[in-house]
């Protein structure tokens, strides 16, 4: 052993045990180059909480990216949360993550980013911007005759985008297809969310972009906490939206009771479907696919003369769990001179750098994938939990 680095790896104990207990098993993985002297890439997997914010889970730093970077960091993400049933891993295509995940997680869902499918086809397939809406249309679709609705309007504006698509497997992209539970998470824009916000650290040496990380989910901690033990109401304010949304929406439905738990619901467009509360299923497929009650379920709730759905909205979305995320604390290292430092240490030199960048470091939030374009993420005010 030359004692260079070559890989380091970093999780903490509170975020993976409150993410094994109180947050939907999704994670989506990515990387970003670094922008210091000894370039290489930083290695994250990040979920959601009840609130539907960035929940940091690992990160780690290596070479760049491939199998023998990849696999490492997810055999030590493995290490850390151990198998979860039903978990799904969300990242973009890229060879060395494909093979990865099928070896260390081998029982998982791997669903394919969407965005890097959408940016992809229009590199390929040029003239295809007018087709994103039917895109995201198809991807979002709960229901296969929606999801193939969508596709044949795509074939018939654009064959050779249409012939693309069908040649991506559906079970990874298509809502409608995925044998496993996405939840609301169609894109990996989280991680690449929290990849930007350490855009300007990642030109610091490796130690100081660990603690510059370790130090942000210190404070994303305290803050989120604070936020959550005031809160009064059963659920997290982002699903306290989502079903003030739905009640608008089913304002106008006609409930049509079958027997004590099934009832046929008609809505606009002379839609009707059903909605089974005893085993919590819903024909349009959002109430479980979501695990939040739909407009449908809402508009039983109200035939009911019930007061709210909060029976049927998953307990990740509840504030019990919100709070319980954030229960434990995260730890300073507190000054470096009062560490305790094993006996023979071993000095780490640096890595050797076969090829050295030229000119300056690039100021880009991430390299963009092919066909992607790059724009200013608004919704970066997510990341922060103050807000």
């Amino acid at each position: 052993m030359d004692n260079r680095f070559r890989f380091i790896f970093t999780a903490l104990g509170c975020s993976i045990r409150a993410f094994r207990e109180y947050c939907r098993p999704v994670i989506c993985i990515d990387g970003a180059f670094l922008k210091g002297r000894y370039w290489g890439t930083l290695f994250v997997a990040v979920g959601k909480d009840g609130n539907n914010q960035i929940y940091p889970l690992a990160f780690s730093m290596g070479g760049k990216e491939e199998t023998m970077t990849w696999t490492p960091f997810l055999r030590a993400l493995h290490g850390c949360i151990s198998d979860i049933p039903d978990l799904a891993i969300i990242s973009d295509r890229h060879h060395a993550i494909i093979h990865s995940v099928r070896e260390v997680f081998p029982n998982a869902h791997h669903g394919w980013c969407n965005h890097h499918i959408k940016g992809n086809m229009r590199s390929k397939y040029k003239q295809t911007k007018h087709i994103d809406g039917l895109f995201w249309r198809a991807a979002k679709a709960y229901r296969i005759p929606d999801f193939e609705d969508a596709m044949r309007i795509i074939n018939e504006e654009n064959p050779s985008t249409g012939a693309y698509l069908q040649g991506i497997d559906y079970r990874r992209w298509a809502r409608a297809y995925v044998p496993g539970i996405r939840y609301n998470i169609m894109t990996t824009n989280i991680a690449e969310s929290f990849n930007a916000l350490a855009r300007h650290a990642r030109k610091l040496p490796v130690m100081m972009l660990l603690e510059f990380l370790r130090s942000t989910i210190q404070k994303w901690f305290y803050s989120r906490r604070t936020m959550s033990e005031a809160s009064t109401n059963k659920l997290s304010p982002w699903a306290e939206e989502k079903i003030a949304g739905d009640i608008l929406k089913s304002a106008n439905m006609v409930v049509k009771p079958i027997n004590m738990h099934r009832y046929e619901v008609h809505g606009v467009a002379q839609s009707i479907v059903i909605v089974d509360l005893c085993v919590q299923e819903c024909s349009c497929k959002k109430f479980q696919l979501s695990h939040i009650p739909c407009t449908h379920v809402v508009a039983v709730a109200r035939f009911q003369n019930l007061f709210d759905c909060y029976q049927w909205v998953s307990k990740y979305y509840s504030t019990e769990y919100w709070q319980a995320v954030y229960r434990e604390s995260v730890e300073p290292l507190g000054d470096p001179s009062e560490w305790l430092r094993p006996e023979n240490l071993p000095t780490i030199q640096p890595p050797l750098m076969q090829n050295r960048r030229s000119g300056r470091p690039s100021e880009q939030r991430r390299r963009p994938s092919q066909g992607e374009e790059m724009f200013r993420m608004c919704n970066l005010r997510r990341i922060d939990s103050t807000v």
